[in-house]
This record gives C-alpha cells, sequence and structure tokens, in this order.
C-alpha cells in the first residue's frame, strides 16, 4: 500500500479569469497544500472544469483585480497561512510553484547577550 502524502496546512488563493492555458500547471505544482481556491471571475473558458477537475475549491466572485479574490479567498480558508498566487508572475517564472514542508524545522537563534552596564544609556533629561 502507498504512503499518503502529507498535506501542508495552508490554503493557495488564485484569482482567475479565463486562465486555462495557465491553471493545469499551476494547480499540478501545488497538489501538497491542504486547500487550494480558484476565485474565478465568471470565465468564459474551461478555467472552472480544469479547477474543480483538479481537486480546487471553485467560488464565483466578479473583480476587477485581483486583490478582491484574494480577500475573498482569506475569508474562506480555514488555514492560519495563506499564499496568494498571481498567474501573471507564474507564467513569466515557467509556470511552476512548489509548496513543499521543509524537512527539519529551522534552528532557533541564542538569545542575545545581556549587556554588562547601564552607563550607556541615554537621559531624555538632558544630565
Amino acid at each position: 500500500m502507498a504512503t499518503p502524502t502529507l498535506k501542508v496546512p495552508v490554503s493557495v488563493l488564485i484569482p482567475a479569469k479565463n486562465e486555462e492555458q495557465n491553471l493545469p500547471a499551476c494547480l499540478a505544482s501545488l497538489e501538497r497544500a491542504a486547500e487550494v481556491f480558484v476565485v474565478d471571475s465568471y470565465s468564459s473558458d474551461r478555467s472552472v472544469e480544469i479547477a474543480t477537475a483538479a481537486g480546487a475549491k471553485v467560488v464565483q466572485l466578479g473583480f476587477l483585480d485581483g486583490r478582491a479574490g484574494y480577500i475573498y479567498g482569506r475569508l474562506l480558508s480555514q488555514y492560519e497561512y495563506q499564499i496568494g498566487v498571481k498567474l501573471f508572475e507564474l507564467r513569466q517564472f515557467g509556470g511552476q510553484l512548489n509548496v513543499a514542508a521543509p524537512a527539519e524545522p529551522s534552528p532557533v537563534p541564542p538569545p542575545l547577550p545581556s549587556p554588562r552596564s547601564t552607563s550607556s544609556m541615554v537621559s531624555s533629561r538632558g544630565n
């Protein structure tokens, strides 16, 4: 039996309108994300069909720019962390976005040393 892939506890928000050319590669690279929302602005192409087939949650919202899509998606998401994806920028960088959990947590840096003396403090009264 295959080991199930662990999901990264993050919500991914993708505002989209007529993005059938770009959604398949984007959604495929997000398979490890626990939750993916495509906030669609009433696309006339196959964007909704593609997103639904990939397992994304699709909501419809007419918007003029992506900011409204991000805000609406944040209201619906169930995870503390959200990632906003701009499909335009993905096209510029080869269409790949990979969500992966780090192999090991980063070490916590040591605390800063305590000051040795308070003689370097500045008085606000000028004396």
